[in-house]
């Protein structure tokens, strides 16, 4: 009697873990399919090989997504940099694009190399909580956008960000110290 009742639970162990496994092969599945159909759109063919390329590559970013989701268990903030800030990206972007030209054509010319800068700029990076890492991420991604620019490091203890610069930028005005551009 004691042997059945083991081999019954043993049953109900084993059940629970095929239906988690199930749970987590249904998850993977999910994640696989999409990011595979994204690779096979942007390779524009469909034969064996790329398929299974398309199958391996997405197994594998979404096997280590959710690793990391098990182990990291905050969740991203959505932060929308302020509309002023935006709209004065493309500006930036424009002028820089000219400002590096300028260097370049000047550097041809005089046959002299064009010398760099190292800018370090106040920024209030904030704590660990996501709202300020988000903040960070589009403030590094927003001023290594622009052609002169390049964002080096973010300082936090100081509270600084380090810009290497290709050509000097005239500032109109100080940099917000939140969201410097």
């Amino acid at each position: 009697m004691l042997h059945y009742r083991g081999a019954f639970l043993l049953a109900v162990l084993r059940g629970t873990l095929a239906v988690a496994i199930d749970r987590r092969l249904t998850a993977l599945l999910l994640r696989v399919v999409p990011w595979a159909a994204l690779y096979l759109a942007f390779a524009a063919k469909l034969t064996w090989p790329e398929c299974l390329m398309a199958l391996v590559a997405a197994t594998l970013a979404a096997g280590a997504a959710m690793a990391l989701r098990k182990f990291d268990r905050k969740k991203p903030a959505f932060v929308v940099p302020p509309a002023k800030w935006l709209v004065r990206l493309p500006g930036k972007v424009v002028s820089d694009c000219g400002r590096v030209i300028a260097v370049l054509m000047k550097s041809m010319v005089t046959r002299q190399p064009a010398t760099g800068r190292l800018r370090n700029l106040p920024f209030d990076t904030g704590g660990e909580e996501p709202h300020s890492i988000t903040r960070q991420a589009w403030v590094t991604v927003a001023n290594s956008l622009t052609p002169n620019s390049i964002v080096i490091a973010t300082d936090r203890p100081n509270q600084r960000l380090l810009v290497h610069e290709l050509a000097k930028a005239q500032q109109a005005s100080a940099p917000s110290r939140e969201w410097p551009l």
